[in-house]
């Protein structure tokens, strides 16, 4: 059996078809101080500041769609995500207190947003070199500011920054493709942006597109 709040106050309950309405009443009084301690927390984080949350519901870009965030209780010892269906998984423990949720979350949802990213670009940069007949001598997922992707010619080095994963294919594309020409021409001159074109020719698109998402990619501190 498993449960799940839903949207801070719909609580869910999946049953396996052989269990007996006892044994699922026992269960739900056994998790009553669960459950009512995770509808206070959504309740909390609602009436918060207004920045970022973790509850149950919040909304996150992975590869230009938005998922929900969904909680499921479970024996382990710290929070962990996967994508399933069409959400965001998030297992909790049951005895992880309520000021440690959403910190516990933020960071599980870091990790798992960072592996996503290394995983895709690994792949993306070996299929994206081809074309230019080059490769960089080390691409890197790292956190940015203020910046998608960063090159240092000499160094032949390309640093993209992780959460470009919550973008859609093409614009994580354009990043790579982005800072491979810049392998090739270390400024913004019409030649360069020759080459960006020549590569990509919906980058205006996906430069648009960043723009415009922009301030959904971002996580709390």
């Amino acid at each position: 059996m498993a449960i799940y709040i839903e949207d801070g106050q719909r609580v869910k309950v999946f049953v396996p078809r052989n269990i007996s309405e006892d044994t699922v009443k026992d269960f739900l009084s056994k998790k009553t101080a669960w459950i009512n301690r995770h509808i206070i927390c959504d309740k909390s984080s609602e009436k918060g500041s207004g920045g970022l949350v973790y509850s149950d519901g919040a909304m996150f870009l992975f590869l230009g769609k938005t998922y929900p965030l969904r909680y499921y209780p479970y024996e382990g010892k710290k929070a962990t995500v996967r994508l399933w269906q069409d959400s965001l998984q998030i297992s909790v423990p049951w005895a992880m207190p309520c000021d440690d949720i959403e910190p516990s979350i933020a960071h599980a949802l870091k990790a798992w947003y960072r592996k996503q990213a290394k995983t895709m670009i690994a792949q993306r940069v070996l299929d994206l070199g081809r074309p230019f007949h080059i490769s960089p001598e080390q691409v890197m997922v790292k956190t940015q500011k203020h910046l998608w992707g960063s090159c240092y010619p000499r160094k032949r080095m390309i640093y993209i920054n992780w959460k470009i994963i919550m973008a859609p294919p093409q614009v994580v594309d354009y990043v790579l493709i982005h800072e491979f020409c810049h392998l090739l021409e270390p400024n913004h001159s019409s030649r360069f942006w020759q080459r960006v074109r020549s590569c990509c020719a919906a980058y205006q698109e996906c430069v648009g597109w960043l723009k415009d998402n922009a301030p959904r990619m971002r996580f709390s501190s």
